[in-house]
């Protein structure tokens, strides 16, 4: 026998004794939710969150996706089938393929070799995508770090809010930043070297800042996000043409109009604020999320008179940190009394230089830390007690 093929029987019997074979596939389907739209693979380890994600995202999934396995087969997909089926992730259908024969298999042997994988999936409103526990997700590379960043949006359904004994009603749902503002978020929208605050870290909420600076930073980070940008002045929704931020009250800027149609990232009214503030079902509490426990939900006068890194306390039932105290937060509203009566959809007074903030700050007593206490700020002041919380309203 020549050495061709004494070699070619060699291999023959080495692959009729199942020594080398080909690898098995996972075939993976994702089918979207009504009203989902699939934007990934996400590992299905209890213990991992790998996003694996594919590039350009389909609208549809036609193309199925085949990942190779070391044989002998794996059941793990059969075995977390359940959980697959039942994930709020979206539904996913899968069969694995035998490497020889490219036909399901139709027995498993019990290795397990791949994690599973399940599809995500985000339900579309307007031009925005929101998870499936109604988190308005904006995702974004900036350029700061090598890294995509979240800016997370709780929702804030529609419904009415009592201030100063007056019902006023919001008849609209919206999205409201989990927590203040931070300088990491600043500074990936203002600029990496750009940080005017006084008590630093990245985690911390942004201060020294004053609402015409928050007006700049919702209309770039609209733009950056491809939103529709709220803000104009004479007509001019590009920030970049209104000149530098003033660093004294402005009449100019002090008429920027609101267009309150627009998809885009927003201070929120006084009246918005406080409905999210008292969890959207008008409850009787003195600070967020309790009229007793401050200790536990906010940062005021015990805190040791110094900013604290968001998302430390116990947020309200809506999601929402540090609505009581940390900063103040500024809001679109005018200063200014209140309207003798409720009314719906209410935006603030019609004039006035001053804007409202809320919410109280590191160094309020628990009185003026009161989710009904007002405080009207002139619009120039940048202060180390005084930052801000964003909103969006899709359309």
């Amino acid at each position: 026998m020549n050495r061709k093929l004494f070699n070619l029987v060699i291999i023959l019997l080495i692959l009729s004794s199942g020594i080398i074979q080909a690898q098995d596939r996972v075939r993976y389907t994702a089918i979207p939710k009504e009203g989902y739209r699939f934007v990934g693979w996400e590992d299905g380890n209890v213990d991992s969150v790998r996003i694996v994600p594919l590039s350009p995202i389909p609208d549809s999934l036609s193309g199925i996706p085949l990942i190779s396995v070391s044989n002998p087969s794996t059941n793990r997909v059969i075995r977390l089938a359940d959980q697959i089926l039942t994930s709020t992730r979206g539904i996913v259908l899968q069969e694995v393929l035998d490497g020889n024969t490219n036909n399901p298999l139709t027995s498993m042997n019990s290795s397990v070799n791949i994690p599973a994988i399940k599809a995500r999936f985000y339900k579309q409103i307007g031009d925005l995508y929101i998870d499936d526990d109604n988190i308005l997700v904006l995702t974004k590379y900036f350029p700061c770090e090598n890294a995509d960043k979240n800016f997370n949006f709780r929702y804030v359904p529609s419904g009415d809010v009592t201030i100063d004994s007056k019902t006023f009603t919001t008849n609209y749902d919206y999205y409201m930043l989990e927590h203040e503002v931070t300088q990491r978020m600043w500074m990936y929208v203002m600029g990496c070297g750009n940080n005017p605050s006084n008590w630093t870290g990245e985690n911390r909420p942004v201060e020294k800042v004053s609402w015409y600076d928050a007006l700049v930073f919702c209309n770039r980070l609209s733009d950056s996000l491809g939103l529709k940008r709220v803000y104009s002045i004479s007509g001019d929704t590009n920030e970049a043409n209104w000149g530098p931020i003033p660093t004294s009250n402005n009449s100019t800027w002090n008429a920027v109009v609101c267009n309150w149609d627009a998809n885009g990232v927003r201070l929120p009214t006084e009246v918005e604020w406080m409905h999210a503030a008292k969890e959207g079902t008008d409850a009787d509490y003195l600070y967020s999320g309790t009229t007793n426990d401050s200790a536990n939900y906010s940062w005021i006068y015990y805190c040791g008179n110094v900013t604290h890194y968001v998302k430390q306390k116990t947020p309200n039932a809506l999601g929402l940190y540090d609505m009581t105290g940390n900063v103040w937060e500024w809001c679109w509203d005018r200063g200014g009394s209140l309207p003798s009566s409720g009314q719906t959809n209410y935006r603030g007074p019609s004039s006035g230089t001053n804007r409202e903030n809320k919410g109280g700050c590191y160094s309020s007593s628990g009185q003026n830390a009161y989710l009904e206490r007002r405080n009207s700020t002139s619009p120039q002041t940048k202060s180390k007690e005084r930052g801000f919380r964003v909103v969006i309203v899709p359309q």
